[in-house]
Order: structure tokens, then C-alpha cells, then sequence
């Protein structure tokens, strides 16, 4: 499809690919070629698909193939400026989400409060822009470490999540310090849940290992909604105090999709 390719062409000019690139999954020819079309140092493509590395080997000739899955090949990989990547088994699992998000009155208990804490996720959102939207003096207000522990104890636990990425957004304006937002992460953030999407530990491994100060990454998505609505992916990504994660709602041929970017900001 037409939009697929404006889509992908979109994406990868976002990314801006250059330095040594790392792409996860082949994804496609037009893919390969776009890329390419950038002036890079290196590009190496992790695709263990056996059917898939035909394609691609006729399409990449010159870019260095590892016939591994990426949780195996990493491991073997140094540092890169630019990574791409595509795992269709985390795509397929966030729109499987989304679309039980959308349903509260499901049989299985767990379901159904999964939707009730999406739906008071998106709640919190709207309160946070009425606050500022009634006190526009607050962004001009520099907060201590007693005004963020007391905003936290006072705050819904079940709302912790959008609680932070209004911290990031008061680090961001200057309002609070680089130490006052680590220091709330590492006493008030949950730390017990484990990341299981493949996109969140790809990151999450790219950032420790294989991404310097500079470096971004993004990936492939066939869902439009926000990561800011993703509980798992908010929790560790968003809301690193060494990620600048961005996000741009992009309409194509009576759709929207959206393009993401996650820049690691310095040392971790």
C-alpha cells in the first residue's frame, strides 16, 4: 500500500540515519533502500527469518547480515548511532492491548481492570491540562524536594505513571532539577514490574549497552496510539531521566499513523 511506503519514508527521515546503523528485522526492500539512501559508516541488519534472509540478501548486498535473533545478536554488537527496529510479535501484542483497552465489561477480572486503569490514565491527563490551564502562573513556580515528595504522597497510586511524565515535563521547563527528578524516580517510581514487551527490553538493552549520548533510535508500528497511554512502555522509557522520547501524529491518505523517537541523552 501507498501509505505504507509515505509511512516508512516518514519514520526514517525522523530518524535520520547516519554513523553506524543497526536494523532489526528486514521489514521490506523499501526499508533497506531508504535507509541506504543516507550516507552511513556501517549497516548491519539482524533478521534470523530464514525465507526473509533470501530477500534479503538480494536487497542488501553490501550491509552486514546477522542470521541471529536479536536477543542473541546483541550481545555480540558494540555501540551505534542509529537503530531501527521491527518485531512484528511486539506489534501485533500492542494492538492486541489497544483493542482490549476499548472493552471494560469483559468476563475476566483482570481485563476489566486493565480498561478501568486505561480509562482513569487518560482521566489524569485531562486534570493535569485543566491545573495548568487554571494556573498558568505554575510554570514559572520552581518546586523543592518537599513540594514533589508531598505532590507524590498525595497523588492516587493507580495514577503514579502520569504523575511522573508531569515531573518530566516540570524538568523539562526548568522547574526542577536533573538530581531533584532522579531522586523522585529512585524513591517514589515502582521498580517490581517487569518489562515482557520485546520493543521495551530492546530499548532498555540498547540504552544500558549499545546507544552513546546522541545516539536514537525508532521502530516500526502499525498502531496510532500514544506510548504515552502504554503503562509498560511510559513506566521504563518515557520517563528515563536519560531519554528524550518524542512522538509526531503524521495524517496519510485518510489515516493517521505515528512516529516515534527515543534519543538517549547522555551516560547511563
Amino acid at each position: 500500500m501507498e501509505w505504507k511506503k509515505q509511512y516508512l519514508k516518514a519514520l526514517i527521515e525522523a530518524l535520520n540515519p547516519q554513523g553506524d546503523v543497526l536494523q532489526v528485522g528486514f521489514h521490506s526492500h523499501e526499508c533497506i533502500q531508504e535507509i541506504q539512501s543516507f550516507e552511513l559508516k556501517s549497516h548491519t541488519l539482524i533478521e534470523n527469518d530464514p525465507k526473509v534472509l533470501v530477500e534479503a540478501r538480494k536487497w542488501a548486498p553490501t550491509v552486514k547480515i546477522i542470521e541471529k535473533s536479536w536477543k542473541n545478536a546483541l550481545s555480540e554488537l558494540g555501540i551505534f548511532h542509529t537503530l531501527l527496529f521491527h518485531c512484528l510479535s511486539s506489534d501485533q501484542k500492542e494492538n492486541k492491548k489497544a483493542k482490549s483497552n476499548v472493552s471494560f465489561h469483559q468476563s475476566n477480572s483482570s481485563s476489566s481492570l486493565h480498561g478501568i486503569g486505561s480509562l482513569a490514565f487518560s482521566q489524569a491527563k485531562e486534570t493535569i491540562n485543566m491545573v495548568e490551564n487554571m494556573f498558568p502562573s505554575l510554570h514559572s513556580i520552581q518546586y523543592s524536594d518537599a513540594d514533589i515528595d508531598a505532590f507524590l504522597q498525595m497523588s492516587d497510586p493507580a495514577l503514579t505513571d502520569q504523575l511522573f511524565l508531569f515531573l518530566n515535563q516540570l524538568k523539562k521547563s526548568g522547574q526542577i532539577s536533573e538530581e531533584q527528578w532522579e531522586r523522585a524516580v529512585r524513591q517514589h517510581k515502582k521498580t517490581d514490574e517487569i518489562p515482557e514487551d520485546p520493543l521495551v527490553l530492546f530499548l532498555q538493552h540498547c540504552l544500558q549497552s549499545h546507544m552513546s549520548k546522541g545516539s536514537i533510535a525508532s521502530w516500526l508500528s502499525a498502531s496510532p496510539t500514544s506510548k504515552h497511554d502504554c503503562p509498560l512502555f511510559f513506566e521504563h522509557i518515557v520517563t528515563h531521566p536519560d531519554v528524550d522520547y518524542q512522538e509526531k501524529m503524521i495524517p496519510l491518505e485518510g489515516r493517521e499513523v505515528l512516529v516515534m523517537t527515543v534519543q538517549k541523552l547522555a551516560s547511563i
